[in-house]
């Protein structure tokens, strides 16, 4: 008989937080150009016209480089978090000066004008994500209530040791439809 361990969101969270804040700013944009470089290759990047990005921190994914190059020939959003109603809005940027220090220290955008067309692909961060697509964030449900909804292709990208086999969800829970890494393009399978 075999028994299967199964670690918490919260181990699995403390686990890869340790690890991704151990790489050094090199191996970060090191691997997050490769990331880039999956990303913008695929045909659901090239053919959208509205894609929103996270802001990186904390050694996340870098995605400046990604909303600088995008902005050339798509629209770009970034979101605003509003601590009021525990929500984050899409608002478009032209260019990054348009950010200053906003919730929790991270960067977002000075106009608050929340964006309210089509969003073609959404750039979801996270800590971990599993084969099926669910994710583990910071804990506080902000992206889970926003892509919920959401009408959008969810593209979560994270350095190849942040996929993990299988993270417990919960009902509030929304999956991404693919995750990029330096190594791999994955399709998340409902499993």
């Amino acid at each position: 008989m075999y028994i299967t361990v199964v670690e918490s969101k919260d181990e699995i969270r403390k686990r890869l937080l340790r690890i991704r804040r151990s790489l050094s700013r090199e191996k970060v944009l090191e691997m997050s150009r490769e990331i880039k470089e999956r990303l913008f290759d695929l045909p659901e990047y090239r053919s959208c016209k509205v894609i929103m990005f996270y802001i990186a921190h904390d050694n996340e994914v870098e995605t400046r480089e990604m909303i600088i190059d995008s902005l050339n020939n798509k629209k770009v959003l970034v979101p605003y978090t509003s601590l009021e109603s525990d929500m984050i809005y899409p608002v478009e940027i032209e260019n990054l000066d348009d950010l200053e220090r906003g919730a929790f220290g991270i960067l977002e955008p000075q106009n608050k004008k929340i964006y309210r067309g089509d969003i073609d692909v959404i750039i979801v961060p996270g800590i971990a994500f599993d084969l099926r697509g669910y994710r583990i964030g910071y804990g506080k449900g902000f992206y889970d209530r926003f892509l919920r909804g959401v009408n959008a292709l969810k593209i979560g990208i994270a350095y190849d040791f942040q996929i993990v086999d299988r993270i417990s969800e919960d009902k509030n829970d929304v999956p991404v439809d693919m995750i990029v890494s330096e190594k791999r393009v994955l399709l998340c399978r409902k499993i």
